[in-house]
């Protein structure tokens, strides 16, 4: 440019305050703006060569951004999705973020209750008042409050260690004798109610000594807060769990406040440190605290050190157990501790059961529940849901062979077990090393269950059946006798999903060649089929041709019904990996071609692991 000539001087810019917010322009802004913006864009020519043109131009075209005029709750929605991580949690540190570009975005994340219900505290210091404020902004939500203390650096877990081997280390208990419960309510009724509302009247140490749980202000929180829907705290030692709950009931008699309780609860015991502490007696377990009829989810990872006591029970009042619906244990020890819970849980709805590394030998012992104390067969009549996994491979006909579930609808067995992950049959040795006349875990599972007996009515409501695991290294033998006995026992079966399975092209053959010299349909109910992960070797074919012949004979069945068969309702879902033989016999079958003339949906998607 030459200096000689006088630069052109862009006009004055109007409104210049939206230009440093996110604020959205009124109409007579936005319109006085578009007028600006379009002047500058006619008179290019006159003013390219003045200063600040260019970032004149960026200037307007952020103030007509669209996102500026996006509705709030549109907005809100968009930061729902854009402060959750890969597991779906909101991140605080993201959305506080988010909150601080603009006043107009910190209103789009007030006015979207779901962001602020569930709340994580991951820092050993009092945010009584942050976590009261955070939580009290999602209105009536369900909330979520979950604690797992973590270092400075967030490299190591900043668990509450404090338990008897480290009491010389200056740690104490928050009330002093934890075990001795006599006497809490008259303790508490001679207090009377404290004076003030300081952070410390929920215990009397010095800072320096408290449980981490208690410096948190974690029964404060639970008492005086937000009221909480689902707990979630990962501990080392039970003991700060049951300081934490006698805190709450001893502070609640003596504030005459009523705790309406927790309706959820998950407890994960650090597996490297963690140690369980309750004792013997029922009457004195940790959870006699709680309010018998508040809690009717429990949730509990109780995996210990090489120091694990193989029969160390797990006490929860019948209180307890007799309102819950839902249960979730996941568990090394070895002894009868699940069985020892279920008889009372007649409520019971979903069940899921984790063995890890367990043994549970004791099944095998001729009337093992009576030697206990326990009926020789667990009523359960309103369980709708099991899942098992890692059923130990040498019990798998007795783990739970005492179960009476009449009601249940679903159940997902995954049969991996600690005995059975270096088997050749997992694909680790040749296949000709495993029996091919044996049964698979799962199958004699079912049987445990009696889902097979010619008993009327075992299996007349199970709709869902999953068998498999995820993990790459774990396939599961499909057997000609494992899926016969499936088709010919549950006729009532909608969804059958079969993960990693390996085998020959016998199974679904075998179904094919039944149904077409029986003249019988087979599984006359269902409607979705999945094959997730297949080994390298399983055949794609069989399985398509089953499909075609099930839907055939459906077909030819329904011919009399008032109500025509609808094939739209069929869905056949499979996961495979796209260099594989299996994605060329896909691409290149007919039957493929022919279950979608028929209305049938076909769906393919890659696979999450490669096979062996």
């Amino acid at each position: 440019m030459d200096p000689s000539i006088p630069s052109p001087s862009i006009p004055p810019m109007r409104y210049s305050r939206l230009a440093s917010t996110n604020d959205p322009p009124s109409t007579e802004e936005a319109d006085a703006i578009l007028k600006s913006y379009r002047l500058l864009i006619v008179n290019r020519h006159k003013f390219k060569l003045a200063l600040g043109f260019d970032e004149r131009l960026e200037t307007y075209r952020a103030i007509r951004a669209p996102i500026r005029r996006l509705p709030m709750e549109t907005l809100g929605v968009i930061l729902g999705f854009a402060a959750r991580d890969y597991k779906g949690l909101i991140r605080g540190d993201w959305l506080a973020a988010f909150c601080r570009v603009s006043r107009s975005w910190w209103e789009a994340a007030k006015s979207m209750h779901s962001l602020w219900n569930d709340v994580c505290i991951d820092r050993y210091k009092p945010l009584y008042n942050d976590v009261a404020t955070w939580l009290g902004r999602s209105g009536t939500l369900p909330k979520t409050l979950r604690v797992k203390l973590q270092s400075n650096d967030g490299r190591e877990d900043l668990l509450c260690c404090k338990d008897d081997h480290l009491i010389g280390l200056g740690y104490t208990y928050a009330d002093k004798n934890p075990d001795d419960d006599n006497g809490d309510e008259d303790a508490a009724e001679s207090t009377g109610t404290p004076d003030g509302d300081d952070d410390d009247e929920y215990s009397d140490l010095p800072p320096d000594s408290e449980c981490i749980l208690v410096k948190i202000q974690l029964a404060k929180l639970l008492l005086e807060g937000p009221p909480v829907d689902t707990l979630m705290v990962t501990f080392k030692s039970s003991r700060c769990l049951r300081e934490l709950f006698r805190s709450i009931k001893f502070q609640a008699i003596s504030k005459g406040i009523s705790w309406p309780g927790i309706r959820r609860l998950v407890l994960r015991m650090d597996g490297e440190a963690g140690v369980w502490v309750e004792g013997r007696d029922p009457s004195a377990s940790m959870f006699k605290y709680l309010p018998s009829r508040s809690l009717s989810s429990l949730s509990m990872t109780l995996i210990g050190d090489t120091h694990w006591d193989y029969n160390h029970p797990i006490n929860i009042p019948p209180s307890i157990l007799n309102n819950l619906t839902s249960l979730k244990i996941a568990t090394d020890l070895g002894g009868p501790q699940i069985a020892t819970l279920l008889p009372h849980c007649e409520r019971l709805e979903h069940l899921d059961i984790d063995y890890f590394a367990s043994d549970q030998t004791w099944t095998q012992e001729p009337d093992c529940l009576v030697k206990r104390n326990l009926p020789p067969r667990i009523h359960l009549p309103n369980l709708l849901s099991l899942r098992v996994v890692r059923i130990p491979e040498k019990v798998a006909g007795t783990v739970l062979h005492f179960l009476h579930v009449p009601a249940l609808v679903s159940l997902t067995i995954d049969e991996v077990s600690e005995a059975s992950l270096s088997g050749p049959w997992l694909g680790f040795g040749r296949h000709s090393e495993r029996d091919e006349n044996r049964s698979s875990i799962s199958h004699i599972f079912l049987q445990s269950l009696g889902l097979f007996s010619s008993t009327p009515g075992m299996a007349a409501n199970l709709q869902s059946l999953a068998i498999g695991s995820r993990e790459y290294w774990r396939i599961q033998e499909l057997t000609v006798a494992a899926l016969e006995d499936i088709a010919l026992h549950l006729i009532s079966l909608k969804r059958l999903v079969l993960v990693r399975p390996k085998g020959n092209d016998e199974p679904f053959l075998a179904l094919c060649r039944r149904m077409e010299d029986q003249k019988t349909h087979l599984l006359p109910r269902l409607e979705h089929l999945e094959i997730i992960d297949p080994d390298s070797k399983f055949p794609l074919e069989p399985v398509l041709q089953f499909v075609r012949s099930h839907h055939e004979h459906r077909a030819r069945s329904s011919m009399s019904d008032i109500r025509p068969y609808d094939s739209s309702k069929m869905l056949l879902v499979l996961r495979i990996f796209d260099t594989s033989d299996q994605w060329d016999t896909y691409k290149r079958s007919r039957t493929v071609r022919y279950l979608r003339k028929t209305g049938i949906s076909v769906q393919v998607y890659p696979a999450y692991y490669r096979g062996q």
